[in-house]
């Protein structure tokens, strides 16, 4: 049985759930990226030598892209941490 609310959220409490949900969203992105580098990682590791530079270079761009989201999930948990408590 869903759990009714009888009086709406405070504007506080909306804003906190808002930031929440930004922080889960975040980390599952830095998360993903991590799994791509992991993939990257094994592709380099095992590719026939014609196609070695192309996989360092998959495996460098997914890096880049671990570290931004990174970077974004770092700005919002700082952001966000004198908030939620």
């Amino acid at each position: 049985m869903p759990v009714r609310i009888s009086e709406p959220l405070s504007a506080g409490a909306a804003d906190k759930d808002r930031l929440v949900a930004r922080m889960i969203e975040r980390y599952v992105d830095r998360r993903e990226a991590s799994v791509a580098v992991y993939d990257a990682y094994a592709n380099w590791c095992s590719a026939p030598e014609a196609q070695r530079s192309r996989s360092f270079l998959a495996y460098r761009a997914a890096l880049d892209r671990e570290a931004s989201a990174a970077t974004r999930y770092g700005s919002v948990i700082e952001g966000g941490s004198e908030h939620v408590q």
